[in-house]
């Protein structure tokens, strides 16, 4: 299958800086969509990585979805990342 660990990571990172608390995305509750180019199995590795990163209270406070382009139809994000 098509996963990009490293990419990830480095996604998952520049995000929960991002975040961290003061930070212009924390204070405006920003939401934020990651949107997998590569498949599945990529947004898999990715929702894994944040759940370790920032925890299940992050991903519900900034309502951060991680899907194919398909899942975003209809629906919007303050923040849109691509993998």
């Amino acid at each position: 299958g098509k996963v990009n660990k490293v990419e990830a990571a480095a996604l998952v990172s520049y995000l929960k800086d991002e975040l961290a608390p003061g930070s212009e995305l924390a204070t405006r509750n920003a939401s934020v969509g990651i949107i997998s180019l590569l498949g599945m199995e990529q947004t898999r590795v990715l929702r894994q990585y944040l759940l370790a990163a920032v925890g299940d209270e992050a991903l519900a406070k900034h309502r951060i979805v991680v899907g194919d382009p398909s899942s975003f139809q209809g629906d919007e994000r303050d923040v849109i990342l691509l993998s």
